[in-house]
């Protein structure tokens, strides 16, 4: 589990906020990153780290793609177990997420992106509404662009 931890705190690097990458060496890191995310199975993004979800041991704002990878996970558990609602701490890190993203990482994994959103957009409907305390995803304070 630590060296899933490792992988997922791999990227961006320390060194670039020293040094900014060129925008090749940036794409060839970013690439090589989501193919290692991609060979780690599901579950894995779904176990805790001494007693602490992967979630809280992650920036969204700085590893918006582990963030994006283990938060889908988590809905997926929860929509495979009808019975599990979505936690309080779920919805939360939805919401940070959304409001908090880096966008340049996101756009490398736009497949996944749009995992979430129709995830997403399955929430929206089974509750028929936003809730109060989600509402902030969809403000115009947002901003990464989601307005009602």
């Amino acid at each position: 589990m630590a060296s899933l931890v490792a992988t997922l705190l791999s990227f961006p690097p320390d060194h670039y906020t020293v040094a900014p990458p060129t925008t090749a060496i940036y794409e060839r890191d970013i690439r090589e990153y989501v193919k290692q995310l991609d060979k780690v199975s599901a579950s894995s993004f779904v176990r805790t780290v001494d007693g602490q979800e992967l979630t809280d041991l992650l920036d969204p704002t700085r590893n918006s793609i582990a963030y994006l990878y283990t938060i889908i996970s988590q809905l997926q558990s929860v929509a495979s177990s009808k019975s599990k609602p979505l936690s309080d701490e779920l919805w939360t890190g939805l919401s940070i997420f959304c409001t908090s993203f880096d966008p340049i990482q996101i756009r490398y994994v736009g497949n996944e992106f749009r995992r979430l959103l129709e995830h997403l957009e399955r929430l929206a409907r089974a509750y028929n509404t936003v809730s109060s305390r989600d509402a902030d995803v969809f403000s115009n304070n947002n901003p990464n662009g989601f307005v009602k």
